[in-house]
């Protein structure tokens, strides 16, 4: 591994924790449609 870290690297973390919050936001909402279909 390489002892300088790219600057790039926080940019591409915060990326994907933006990715990972809006697949958490889109299961959320799969998840509530499941159970509105299921009520009725």
């Amino acid at each position: 591994m390489p002892a300088k870290i790219p600057r790039r690297v926080p940019a591409t973390i915060s990326l994907i924790n933006a990715a990972q919050e809006k697949s958490r936001i889109l299961l959320g909402a799969v998840t509530a449609n499941i159970k509105l279909m299921e009520m009725h």
